[in-house]
């Protein structure tokens, strides 16, 4: 059997069955199990580091939504206002012709 120490304190606190080649899945779930119990605080702060990595990144999308920096990054509601936007020029425009056309023939 093939030893993992997992530490230099902690001798033969997952062994493998199998001496040669890759390491299973099962074998590597194992493992992470037996060395989230030996460290756990190690465990619990690279939790919390993952957690605020996730968090910043949400927050960041959502500041870098603007369509005229980064097209290609539009979220639903960005995408929402540009149509919006994009109505109310043609509107405006159709209202101009009309006008101008209007007072053409007085």
């Amino acid at each position: 059997k093939r030893v993992s120490t997992g530490g230099t304190r902690y001798v033969q606190q997952f062994q493998r069955q199998q001496a040669d080649g890759p390491m299973s899945a099962a074998e590597r779930a194992q493992k992470k199990r037996v060395r989230a119990a030996l460290f756990p605080q190690k465990v619990a702060a690279a939790r919390t580091q993952d957690r605020t990595r996730k968090r910043d990144a949400k927050l960041c999308v959502a500041d870098d939504s603007d369509p005229d920096e980064n097209p290609q990054q539009m979220t639903p509601t960005t995408a929402e206002t540009v149509l919006q936007q994009y109505r109310r020029k043609a509107v405006q425009s159709c209202v101009d012709s009309m006008l101008c056309s209007v007072e053409r023939a007085h």
